[in-house]
């Protein structure tokens, strides 16, 4: 019997307006699309790296902490794409 697993991916970083990546990422929670993420344990191009690659959907959109001080923060929560043509849901090693 194969192992069944479910992923889940829930990160917060400060909000950084000029950052391209975060940017995709608020375009993917707005929109409802899917975004390719590959999450390692390590940098990928390091020998022995592990992780997941998939395209992941942003399950509730994301959250902004609107703070005084010290930056704003953004939380998200990400679950692979059910339906993904484009990256199917793979472990990977470097």
């Amino acid at each position: 019997v194969p192992t069944r697993f479910e992923w889940e991916l829930e990160f917060e970083f400060v909000w950084d307006a000029s950052d391209t990546g975060l940017a995709a990422l608020v375009t993917a929670a707005q929109a409802g699309t899917a975004i390719q993420l590959i999450v390692t344990d390590d940098a990928i191009a390091t020998s022995g790296t592990k992780g997941l690659n998939a395209d992941w959907l942003i399950e509730s959109g994301w959250e902004l902490d609107a703070k005084l001080q010290d930056g704003q923060m953004v939380k998200m929560k990400c679950c692979p794409h059910g339906n993904s043509s484009n990256t199917p849901t793979r472990w990977l090693t470097a």
